[in-house]
């Protein structure tokens, strides 16, 4: 018949049209568990991967922070160890003194600031000591 030509599909007996329409079952959960187990692979893979990817990121994070960690803690020491050095008490340790008046506390920058018989506190890396200029 016409009609039959015209069909994608042609069933011999209603029987058959039948079998055509409702595929067998098991072969259709077959199917189906087949599917669900490639998506739970890709699903899996795809999460492992940015798990890595994770990881990865976390990782070059650390070694970052750690990167600038260091070098802060270097410019920190090395700020530190200059003031040690320029610290008044550092040039006191190098055997210099500090003189002073006693009556004031002025600081004495020359010889001729003080007078004979004046009291000066002069002052080393370990305490003061009381004098008198002569």
């Amino acid at each position: 018949s016409l009609s039959e030509r015209a069909a994608d599909l042609r069933a011999s007996t209603p029987s058959n049209a039948a079998e055509l329409l409702f595929p067998d079952g098991q072969a259709v959960q077959s199917r189906l568990h087949s599917q669900q187990k490639s998506l739970d692979e890709s699903l899996q893979s795809f999460i492992d991967q940015k798990s890595q990817y994770g990881e990865y990121a976390v990782e070059r994070l650390r070694m970052g922070t750690q990167s600038v960690i260091d070098t802060k803690a270097e410019s920190l020491a090395r700020a530190s160890r200059l003031l040690d050095a320029f610290h008044p008490k550092a040039t006191l340790r190098r055997g210099y003194a500090l003189v002073q008046h006693a009556s004031s506390g002025r600081l004495v920058s020359s010889a001729g600031d003080v007078g004979s018989g004046q009291e000066i506190i002069v002052t080393f890396a370990d305490g003061p000591v009381t004098s008198i200029a002569k």
